[in-house]
């Protein structure tokens, strides 16, 4: 049997984790920890002196050491220099053969924050996203009946009128069917395979160029070290044309397409060594603040002629691999950005 270290194990974690003794001295501070305050593990080792970034976490870890339980300090405020990083630290007493120590856990608040409103969000996005595909089930069935009497009724009329008006009605069931089946089509992702970031996004690129010409004017700032990636590509291409054109629905004039890696990022609850960033940025309306908490989940539009689903089948491709979108408000207009977790090797 192999048996680690628990500093090798302390290391390893995700979590920002910092070890104190009895004593007020620094035994331990894994990377995650010395990332956070930006400054190098050896500088927080040792005693903790009143100038060090640690100093905050003295009283906490006694408070656990003394009484011998779980402490929590829901808003606690580390400085190094001019950085100043809020967390959450939970402190915890763990006997050992040398003496009791007290093993404090580091959660940046601002983090913490985001995670419980996306994981919220995607809690009430399921949810809606699955009471949507039972009413789309069940409409689908309604409009195969209402067709299948409309044509029926096509062939004992002759009035001009009444066949105009069952033209009416065949052509928007089948409008609503091709919405149904959008509903119902997010539930079964198919296989990714790799492909080639930038030209999934030229693809799109070239429908909006396509279909608006010289109205809008289309950026490309595309990162070329980014190697191809297990992606579902047509889904991920319909994700992308729908940001770009709810884009150019809010009036934009430019759009910009941007690709970048980024490194040591949170998605949801997981932390990944790299991902790779998409913006959809715009100079648009942006969307209205009234939305801005609603406009992920289905059926929710700011137009009168919308459908409600871009975005939530944009987010549902995000989410069937293992990504999100998120929004931010621009002046003027939006930046939406797709997040996906990326292993290079």
């Amino acid at each position: 049997m192999i048996e680690l270290d628990n500093s090798i194990l302390i290391d390893a974690m995700q979590t920002a984790v910092v070890v104190l003794s009895a004593e007020r001295s620094v035994l331990r501070v894994n990377t995650a920890a010395a990332d956070l305050l930006g400054v190098s593990r050896q500088r927080l080792l040792g005693m903790v002196h009143e100038g060090s970034p640690l100093h905050p976490l003295v009283e906490l870890a006694d408070r656990a050491l003394n009484a011998h339980q779980t402490i929590i300090e829901r808003e606690l405020t580390l400085q190094s220099g001019p950085r100043r990083t809020t967390v959450i630290a939970t402190a915890n007493r763990v006997d050992t053969a040398s003496g009791p120590v007290a093993l404090v856990e580091l959660t940046p608040l601002d983090w913490y924050i985001e995670h419980e409103s996306i994981k919220g969000q995607r809690r009430r996005q399921s949810a809606t996203r699955e009471l949507a595909r039972g009413l789309a089930h069940e409409v689908r069935n309604a409009l195969g009946g209402i067709n299948g009497a409309s044509q029926l009724l096509r062939r004992q009329v002759a009035n001009e009128e009444a066949t105009r008006c069952l033209d009416v009605v065949q052509r928007e069931t089948s409008r609503l069917g091709t919405l149904v089946d959008r509903v119902v089509a997010s539930a079964t992702p198919t296989p990714t395979r790799e492909v080639e970031l930038s030209r999934l996004l030229e693809e799109a690129r070239e429908v909006v160029v396509a279909q608006f010409g010289e109205k809008v004017r289309i950026d490309r700032d595309y990162d070329p070290s980014i190697p191809p990636i297990a992606l579902d590509g047509d889904r991920f291409k319909e994700a992308v044309l729908n940001l770009m054109l709810n884009s150019v629905q809010a009036g934009a004039g430019t759009v910009t397409l941007r690709t970048r890696i980024e490194h040591g990022r949170r998605l949801a609850s997981t932390r990944h060594d790299t991902v790779i960033r998409i913006d959809v940025r715009d100079d648009g309306c942006g969307v209205d603040p009234s939305l801005r908490e609603l406009m992920f989940y289905p059926l929710v539009t700011g137009r009168a002629d919308g459908t409600g689903l871009g975005l939530s089948l944009a987010q549902s491709v995000a989410t069937e691999h293992g990504g999100l979108i998120v929004y931010d408000a621009l002046d003027p207009g939006s930046c939406f950005t797709f997040y996906l977790p990326f292993d290079p090797t």
